[in-house]
């Protein structure tokens, strides 16, 4: 007896959980325009959900209470939306200045690294060839020390672009950039 009160509630549940499904579908449009209904949610398209449990008169007065709901939302909390999207610019920025602030420091420290290590290799060029006896040999090692040395610097000038996506305004790439420069100046100065 006990088993068949299990039997006939499980079939009971799983009944309810089908009619609850059933009552959703799924409407789409596909690229041909032509429109598709299905009980599955479609994969890799935009969807509507549409609840068949509701009378198409009962959909319109759900659809228009959410509606003024979100109307409401935005009517109330405009200002504190305003203030959050802003703060999102804000936080943004920052995060944009503080990357290219590192990509500087990498970028000046790589600089100075490969500048002091082309500078060692060409002295034990001169140490390894004479630069009278061996000019050929001693210019061939020069000239493959300072085209690995412009390569490496070439691949540096491309960091600082990394830190910008593609939706960052340009005018602010052209404010930090700015001041990219403007520091990188006042660093070769203080070198000199």
């Amino acid at each position: 007896m006990q088993k068949f009160f299990v039997f006939v509630s499980t079939l009971m549940l799983l009944t309810i959980m089908q009619v609850a499904q059933a009552a959703i579908v799924y409407r789409w449009v596909d690229e041909s325009g032509s429109v598709h209904y299905s009980p599955m949610k479609p994969w890799g398209v935009k969807y509507e959900e549409i609840n068949t449990a509701f009378s198409a008169n009962e959909r319109e007065i759900i659809e228009a209470i959410k509606k003024e709901k979100a109307d409401k939302y935005l009517k109330d909390n405009s200002a504190k939306l305003a203030a959050q999207s802003a703060e999102e610019r804000k936080n943004k920025k920052m995060q944009l200045e503080l990357c290219i602030e590192t990509a500087f420091d990498k970028v000046y420290y790589q600089r100075r690294r490969i500048e002091d290590d082309s500078l060692k290799q060409k002295i034990d060029c001169e140490y390894k060839f004479n630069k009278v006896k061996q000019k050929t040999k001693y210019d061939a090692c020069v000239l493959q020390i300072e085209s690995r040395r412009l390569s490496e610097l070439g691949r540096l000038d491309k960091v600082a672009t990394d830190c910008f996506s593609d939706d960052t305004p340009p005018e602010v790439i052209d404010v930090i950039m700015e001041k990219y420069r403007q520091k990188a100046e006042q660093k070769l100065k203080e070198d000199k």
